[in-house]
């Protein structure tokens, strides 16, 4: 764990490239199916499995996680989190570019996400939002976009970008 980090200004820092690079070589004998963008909230990270498992019937090694708080949502450009999907666009782009097995990315949403604070049908229409970004920036890629409920798992339709723009 601490190999991920390195000492610099007298603190520990993050090395994003250094992850990025252990992170590849661990996988890289793996032929992941599937990006999945979730969030980093800890009570919904059971559900998140098995949205993979059960819902998108994947197994182990077909999945190349990218969690972060707010999940699917920080890709829509409302959400005003550019930092934050300028960083989740390039790793997708990156898992893209390593794995040529990749042909779809899910998007998650969930309810009462502590990140972007929205009721469930603003959550639902970011998360399409975030869908039209991806894939507008991802064309040759299937986007798949979930609702994760208290009490249930929704699969959103991804809209065209006309049919967000006009509400």
């Amino acid at each position: 764990m601490f190999a991920l980090y390195g000492w610099s200004a007298k603190r520990w820092t993050f090395d994003k490239e250094r992850v990025m690079d252990t992170m590849l070589r661990v996988v890289r004998r793996a032929k992941p199916k599937t990006i999945l963008v979730s969030c980093s909230d800890p009570d919904f990270q059971g559900i998140f499995r098995h949205l993979c498992t059960e819902e998108l019937k994947l197994e182990e090694g077909q999945v190349f996680p990218i969690t972060i708080m707010g999940g699917g949502l920080v890709l829509a450009e409302s959400a005003n989190r550019k930092e934050e999907r300028n960083s989740v666009g390039g790793q997708i782009e990156d898992a893209l570019t390593e794995f040529n097995s990749i042909t779809t990315i899910v998007l998650v949403g969930h309810a009462d996400c502590r990140r972007v604070r929205l009721n469930e049908n603003q959550t639902k229409r970011c998360l399409q939002e975030a869908g039209v970004t991806t894939q507008d920036c991802f064309p040759n890629s299937e986007i798949r976009l979930f609702y994760v409920g208290f009490e249930s798992i929704e699969e959103l339709p991804l809209p065209r970008l006309a049919d967000i723009a006009s509400t």
